[in-house]
């Protein structure tokens, strides 16, 4: 009922025609049928259709077309070249197929702003204070700055060079002009949760603790190779009148090797058993 009624109604906005002159009943005839009839009492009128609203505007409108010769913020420059492509030295294609020159090209050598670094370490870090470049290295096509040109170069920064982290690693350099590094820490240095172990060779063992702990500062252990086979030891640093003396003090241990020593377990010359040090480093058996 609701559809004719609005059918009708649409119909009727063409009934404007003319009546030619003297066609008095074909003019009643068209009013007969183009009409509409009385709506029903509580049924409100038919929408008017919206004939003034304009189409959506298009999907990519306003945006880059190169395969199109551009559009947007390309103001229409016909393509030249495949955008992204880097077209040589501080050269590349952008976005709307334009040859330009970027910032920076890692083709360009590196710009020296002010030598050697200067190192110092606070704690388990490392920092540097040195000063990098903030601008960029092309100056045209084809063209980079001179490596000694510091106009692109800021005010000195200091910056985390290197980080120590982890047990049985150490750090070295870091001073002045020396560039840091992380080593193996010393053999004996301690390690593992409450100190239980000892580093060897860059590891935590958490067993000579206890295999050696007779010894009291152990270095390192293993199996001394000799003329009679492989012997277990047990290296300790101590103080004494010599290793002879050292090992002795532990029941069944003998004297293998012995080294006047530096701080902690750094060997230096190699001394013998018998032969006395301020330091020591003494190689001690561990048989069972």
């Amino acid at each position: 009922m609701r559809r004719g009624l609005i059918l009708l109604w649409l119909l009727a906005g063409c009934a404007t025609q003319a009546v030619p002159d003297g066609d008095e009943d074909a003019g009643e005839a068209v009013d007969a049928f183009v009409a509409p009839p009385a709506l029903e009492s509580g049924v409100p009128p038919p929408p008017v259709p919206d004939r003034g609203t304009p189409p959506p505007p298009c999907a990519d409108a306003g945006l880059p077309r190169p395969d199109m010769g551009g559009g947007g913020d390309c103001g229409g420059a016909a393509p030249v070249c495949q955008p992204g492509m880097r077209l040589g030295l501080c050269e590349v294609c952008d976005a709307c197929g334009q040859r330009t020159v970027p910032a920076d090209d890692n083709g360009c050598p590196a710009v020296d702003c002010g030598g050697q670094a200067q190192y110092t370490r606070q704690g388990n870090i490392c920092y540097a204070l040195r000063a990098r470049i903030i601008g960029g290295r092309c100056l045209g096509p084809g063209s980079c700055r001179d490596p000694d040109d510091r106009s692109a170069c800021g005010d000195p920064e200091r910056m985390e060079a290197l980080r120590l982290e982890g047990e049985c690693v150490a750090m070295e350099g870091c001073q002045g002009v020396a560039e840091p590094r992380l080593v193996p820490a010393p053999n004996g240095t301690p390690c593992g949760e409450g100190d239980v172990g000892l580093c060897q060779a860059g590891t935590c063992d958490l067993e000579i603790g206890e295999a050696c702990a007779a010894f009291g500062e152990t270095c390192e252990t293993g199996n001394h190779v000799d003329g009679g086979g492989a012997t277990p030891y047990c290296q300790v640093a101590a103080e004494g009148e010599n290793c002879i003396a050292v090992c002795g003090a532990v029941v069944g241990s003998r004297c293998l090797a012995g080294w006047a020593a530096g701080a902690g377990c750094v060997t230096q010359q190699e001394i013998g058993c018998f032969a006395g040090a301020p330091r020591l480093i003494c190689r001690c058996s561990n048989e069972e």
